[in-house]
């Protein structure tokens, strides 16, 4: 029976990012998505974004829902809107056996628009550490967390995902994908100070997601049971695989 994870997520309407292409991603990974709609969305190319969280009350309902059959194998946590729905969600899934959590701090649009509002992002996402998470933060993201300007260099990435750490993450993968360069270069760094860098070249693409997918991914792979440097391992090659036959 394929593993079960649950994801929470904005709908975005055609699937290019969101909810949609997360079901689609641990679907194509081998799992059982089971979706937890945090708001509902509108991002149309090159016209004015719309967002209307959902209620905590439709939040919590759809949680359990998902959990009637019994706790998931994993939980994939995107784009929670505001404090209320980050607040709603930890008190729930911390009643639930310890199990792998990947967060995508899910803050914003690729243009700028804000996804998460009604107060400190700082706060909750610090709130949401208490899973004992793997962070996917992008640079921009990691910077909004920490209270930084976006990382430069090697040393300020890994100053960054420390302080990640010291609120109680387990993990953090920092993607590199708005770094300079035709190189992309990633940075996992684990609660126990293991370091692992990865470069790829950079694929030139118009498609949304990649953070949704990168994290719905290797919340699938950790939910089968895969080590996590294995499981950022697949779920990079995912990523790639899924861009690469995505046309420019």
């Amino acid at each position: 029976m394929s593993a079960r994870v649950v994801v929470v997520a904005g709908l975005e309407p055609t699937g290019k990012a969101g909810l949609l292409a997360d079901v689609h991603a641990v679907q194509a990974c081998g799992g059982r998505a089971l979706a937890c709609a945090s708001a509902l969305t509108a991002q149309p190319t090159g016209g004015e974004v719309f967002v209307s969280p959902a209620s905590v009350e439709a939040v919590t309902k759809q949680l359990d829902a998902c959990l009637v059959e019994g706790a998931p194998a994993s939980v994939k946590l995107g784009m929670l809107a505001r404090p209320e729905v980050a607040s709603a969600v930890v008190e729930r899934l911390t009643r639930l056996p310890v199990m792998p959590v990947v967060v995508d701090p899910v803050l914003a649009t690729s243009t700028g628009a804000a996804l998460f509002s009604g107060g400190s992002r700082r706060a909750s996402y610090r709130e949401v550490a208490r899973l004992r998470p793997v962070f996917t933060p992008n640079l921009p993201e990691l910077a909004i967390l920490t209270g930084s300007e976006p990382a430069t260099d090697e040393a300020s990435v890994l100053r960054q995902a420390e302080h990640l750490l010291a609120w109680g993450a387990t993990a953090v993968l920092v993607k590199g994908g708005h770094g300079e360069g035709n190189i992309v270069r990633d940075l996992l760094l684990d609660v126990d100070g293991n370091e692992s860098h990865y470069e790829s070249p950079r694929i030139q693409t118009g498609a949304r997601g990649k953070g949704c997918r990168l994290a719905s991914a290797l919340a699938t792979f950790l939910a089968q049971g895969e080590p996590l440097a294995r499981a950022v391992d697949r779920a990079r090659a995912y990523v790639r695989a899924h861009l690469q036959a995505v046309p420019g």
